[in-house]
């Protein structure tokens, strides 16, 4: 950490030179939440800070990697030119330390850079934890190794829980990496199945960057030609799996081909688009053959079909797995006229 408390208050080792603090080694450090003892370490490969003596803080993570006390210098002493900001703060209502606070006119922001794998219950529950305050929470991801256009991308399940939403509810990913000073965003994140997703990858640099941060621009008219293109190859790619490795028992894609009377790689083009950017349902192809099949089964239209209890047998999720059925129902006459991107909207 870079914060910590001794008797003449708090000492943040970002605001100090090196020769400032080798001054004030010798004096006695504490924790600004715990309050145990924490020691002062300079050295020339790291940037100087805290660490506890004995036991671990119950209430700030210990054992911070070089390159998170890096970025958090970085994204500090540049969030200065943006409003008032604070770094490693204890909000006693929470009892959280986000790594950096900012404070534009009556709005927080918690930045958060997380640099080593986090659960996604206790990413859900900090988050969480700043809503509740009023703050508005940042997830910013060290990067990893990601692609350098656009294409599917296997996305871990903690950054699925720090992801952030436009204004258009299109969910997009921060990055961002010291070394380079440079944010990586994967935007316009569309779900297909397991961990695949399609993501479009977009770069800026931090001095070009601002606060609030830059949201994403929306899909061009070519990205949405690529975007549908990679789309369609994943759906003939999962109908491949299904037929060489999937299992033929209580399998509902395969028993709603047979209902259909069609083969798997006969369904038409309306059974298998997405109707959602993040969706509570499987992917499309499953949920939406399984209509086409009921609806055959129960001689009716798939408009005649009593959706809740259907959407049962796929989520628990069921006002938003509705809002996702009535789009696809609604535009499914108009199927050939629509964009495949027209359907997320």
């Amino acid at each position: 950490m870079l914060i910590a408390k001794y008797h003449q208050g708090l000492l943040n080792t970002v605001e100090q030179t090196t020769q400032q603090l080798l001054a004030l080694q010798n004096n006695t450090f504490f924790c600004p939440q715990c309050g145990k003892r924490v020691i002062l370490k300079i050295g020339t490969k790291i940037t100087p800070h805290f660490a506890h003596q004995s036991k671990r803080c119950t209430g700030f993570t210990e054992g911070e990697s070089a390159i998170h006390l890096l970025g958090k210098q970085q994204l500090y002493k540049w969030l200065q030119s943006f409003g008032y900001v604070e770094l490693e703060p204890l909000l006693p209502a929470l009892m959280q330390r986000p790594d950096i606070l900012v404070t534009i006119k009556d709005q927080q922001y918690a930045i958060e850079f997380q640099c080593s794998p986090i659960s996604v219950e206790q990413l859900t529950r900090r988050t969480e934890g700043y809503q509740q305050q009023n703050i508005i929470p940042i997830w910013l991801f060290l990067t990893p190794p990601l692609p350098q256009r656009m294409t599917k991308y296997p996305l871990k399940k903690m950054y699925k829980a720090g992801m952030q939403f436009t204004t258009q509810h299109i969910p997009f990913l921060m990055f961002y990496h010291p070394h380079t000073q440079k944010f990586t965003y994967l935007t316009n994140i569309l779900a297909l199945y397991g961990k695949q997703h399609i993501v479009k990858p977009q770069y800026i640099t931090l001095n070009r960057q601002q606060f609030p941060f830059f949201i994403p621009s929306p899909l061009s008219t070519l990205d949405e030609q690529t975007y549908t293109t990679i789309f369609m190859k994943a759906k003939q790619q999962y109908l491949q799996n299904e037929w060489r490795f999937g299992k033929r028992h209580n399998n509902i894609l395969f028993l709603s081909c047979y209902t259909l009377r069609i083969s798997l790689f006969e369904l038409p083009e309306y059974i298998g688009v997405p109707t959602a950017w993040q969706s509570v349902l499987p992917f499309p192809v499953v949920w939406q053959s399984a209509l086409h099949a009921t609806a055959k089964l129960n001689d009716q239209t798939i408009y005649d079909v009593e959706l809740e209890p259907f959407l049962q047998h796929f989520t628990n999720h069921i006002p938003i797995a509705m809002q996702e059925m009535t789009r696809y129902l609604s535009r499914l006459n108009t199927e050939h006229n629509k964009k495949l991107t027209d359907y997320l909207q």
